[in-house]
C-alpha cells in the first residue's frame, strides 16, 4: 500500500515538475543527448542523509546544493529548487536540457537528475575546491599561475559552446561564482540555467534581462538582445577580478560601482597598478600584468565589434602563461 501511494505521489511531483515537457524537449534533440539518469527520491534521499541542513554546501536564490554520496562511494552535488513557479520550472528544465548535451572538461557535468520528489533536483559531479570568487578571496592568496590557468579553462569553455557544437550556446550568467574547481584546480563553468541555445544562422536574441549586476553587459542591460560578444565582456569582468582581487559590484566604487567601468577608469589613471591585486604585483611579469590590462580592455569595449572572438582571448592567454613562465616577448595582437 505505501509503495503505491509512493508511487502515485512520484507521478503526481513528475507531471507538477515538468516531466512530459522535459521528454518532448529531449526527444526533440535527437542524438545530441548525452545519457543522464533519472534518479529515484531514495536515491537522493540516501545520498543526502534525507536533506539534512549538515549536507548543504551553499543556497542561492533559486536552490539549495546539497553534498551527497551515491553507492559506489561516489561524491555528487545536489541542487534541488526552494519552490518552483513556472519561472524557475523554465529554468530548471533548460538548464537540464542544456547540460544534457554538453561534454567538455571544463563544463560541469550532469550526471542525472529526480523530478518525483517536491521539489525538482539536478545531480552533479561534485567538485571539492570551491569556485573562484571564493578562492580570490581566500588566505593564502591565489597564485597568478593558478588564476591564469582557470581563465584558460573557462575561456575553452566559452570557446566550445560558442563554436564546437551543433547550434550555439550563449551562457548569460558568466562570473567568477559560476566557475567551480575540481581537487586538481581544473576549471569548469557551472549554471546554466539562463542559458540559449541558438542556431548558427542567428547572431544574437532578444530575451528578458537577467544576470548578476556588475557582471552583465551595459548594452545588454538596456536593450535586451544578447549576443555571444556579451558573454566575453563577462568574461572581462573575471579577467578583471583576477588582476584586481576586487568584486564585480562594490557600491562604494568609483564608477557607480561596477568593477568593469572602474577597470577602464583607473586604466588611463598613472596610479592605475595601485589597483592591483598585491599578489599579482608580487608574483606576475610587469609586462605581463600590463598585456593583461589591454587583453581585458579588449574584452570590455563598448562597441561589441570590436571585441575580439574567445579563441583569439583564449590564444592570447596561452601566449601570456608561456611569457609569464619562461619569459618570452609580449608583442601579439592587443597591442
Amino acid at each position: 500500500m505505501r509503495r503505491r501511494r509512493r508511487k502515485r505521489v512520484g507521478e503526481m511531483f513528475y507531471r507538477q515538475n515538468g516531466g512530459q515537457e522535459l521528454e518532448g524537449i529531449l526527444a526533440s534533440c535527437g542524438t545530441s543527448i548525452r545519457e543522464v539518469k533519472e534518479f529515484t527520491p531514495e536515491e537522493v534521499k540516501s545520498a543526502t542523509a534525507g536533506l539534512s541542513k549538515r549536507r548543504i554546501l551553499g543556497e542561492g536564490g533559486q536552490g539549495i546544493v546539497y553534498r551527497g554520496k551515491l553507492a559506489g562511494d561516489i561524491s555528487v552535488a545536489v541542487k534541488v529548487a526552494k519552490a518552483v513557479n513556472d519561472v524557475q520550472l523554465k529554468e530548471f528544465l533548460r538548464e537540464l536540457a542544456i547540460l544534457s548535451q554538453l561534454n567538455h572538461k571544463n563544463v560541469v557535468k550532469l550526471l542525472g537528475y529526480c523530478l518525483r520528489l517536491e521539489q525538482p533536483a539536478l545531480i552533479y559531479e561534485f567538485l571539492s575546491k570551491g569556485n573562484l570568487s571564493e578562492k580570490l578571496r581566500e588566505t593564502p592568496a591565489l597564485s597568478w599561475d593558478a588564476r591564469m590557468t582557470i581563465v584558460i579553462d573557462v575561456a575553452s569553455a566559452i570557446e566550445y559552446l560558442h563554436s564546437e557544437m551543433d547550434s550555439k550556446v550563449f551562457h548569460k550568467d558568466i562570473k567568477s561564482a559560476n566557475v567551480l574547481l575540481d581537487q586538481n584546480m581544473v576549471a569548469k563553468l557551472s549554471d546554466f540555467g539562463l542559458s540559449r541555445v541558438v542556431p548558427d544562422n542567428q547572431s544574437e536574441v532578444e530575451t528578458k534581462v537577467m544576470g548578476t549586476f556588475g557582471c552583465i553587459e551595459p548594452q545588454f542591460r538596456q536593450f535586451g538582445n544578447y549576443s555571444k560578444e556579451c558573454d566575453l565582456f563577462s568574461f572581462g569582468i573575471i579577467l578583471a577580478e583576477i588582476l584586481t582581487g576586487q568584486e564585480p559590484y562594490e557600491a562604494q566604487r568609483v564608477g557607480e560601482g561596477e568593477l568593469g567601468q572602474y577597470f577602464q577608469l583607473m586604466h588611463k589613471d598613472p596610479a592605475f597598478l595601485s589597483i592591483i591585486d598585491k599578489e599579482v604585483l608580487k608574483s606576475a611579469r610587469l609586462n605581463v600584468i600590463l598585456a593583461m590590462a589591454d587583453l581585458t580592455l579588449k574584452c570590455l569595449e563598448d562597441d561589441r565589434k570590436r571585441r575580439p572572438t574567445i579563441r583569439d582571448v583564449k590564444s592570447e592567454l596561452s601566449r601570456l602563461l608561456e611569457v609569464q613562465r619562461f619569459g618570452q616577448s609580449t608583442s601579439s595582437w592587443t597591442n
